[in-house]
């Protein structure tokens, strides 16, 4: 690495990105298992929480909508 580079720094962010997207696939997961379920307070809490994680995230919006 060159000083001054920003490589390193951009792969960190890479890596923190990816980590986001796995934490939010798994939780999207949980609340659509939990839809299947009918277990509506539990999908309800998984969409909040995956609304809380990335507010942007249409699928936690479009969750909530299902399950209220």
């Amino acid at each position: 690495l060159r000083p001054g580079s920003t490589e390193a720094t951009d792969a960190l962010a890479q890596v923190d990105l990816r980590e986001k997207a796995g934490e939010l696939d798994a939780i999207e997961a949980r609340a659509r298992a939990a839809e299947r379920e009918e277990r509506w307070r539990d999908a309800r809490q998984a969409w909040t929480e995956a609304r809380a994680a990335e507010p942007t995230l249409a699928a936690a919006q479009a969750g909530l909508e299902r399950v209220e």
